[in-house]
């Protein structure tokens, strides 16, 4: 038996018996889509019994408020998922530069953070007029690979 195969579970007697006539080959594998959204909604309704359950949330929630009480966590999770790295941006139109961070960029010129982390990624070039400025204004000069 393979691994795939254990994955499917058993044909029940409503399902065609033909191959091909359910959706697939005949092999008594799913589509990928398929598995992955079953495994989605078996997890979704396991979290869903979880939290329904009193106790597990006076439990984390005693875990949580413990955690927060603590001043060195707190100064720790100031941190969490924060990019405090300096980016060159450039106002299209005036053609103004300025060195910020994404949060200041969204604390000065209105910026969606969503926006922010596209434009850092590459997968837009321009939100509200601004974009990460070009290379060859940055006043980087030539990298020799030979001393």
């Amino acid at each position: 038996m393979t691994y795939r195969a254990r994955l499917v579970p058993p044909r029940h007697s409503d399902q065609p018996a033909t191959p091909g006539a359910d959706g697939n080959d005949g092999d008594g594998a799913t589509a990928p889509g398929e598995a992955a959204s079953r495994q989605a909604i078996a997890a979704r309704e396991a979290m869903a019994r979880l939290w329904a359950d009193p106790e597990h949330r006076a439990r984390v929630s005693a875990q949580m408020k413990a955690r927060w009480a603590d001043p060195a966590y707190r100064e720790r999770a100031r941190g969490f998922h924060r990019d405090e790295r300096t980016y060159r941006w450039q106002h299209v139109e005036s053609g103004r530069i300025v060195s910020r961070t994404k949060a200041e960029m969204r604390e000065e010129y209105g910026l969606r953070p969503d926006s922010l982390d596209s434009l850092v990624a590459g997968r837009i070039q321009t939100s509200r007029g601004w974009r990460l400025a070009p290379r060859s204004l940055l006043g980087e000069g030539p990298r020799w690979i030979f001393p």
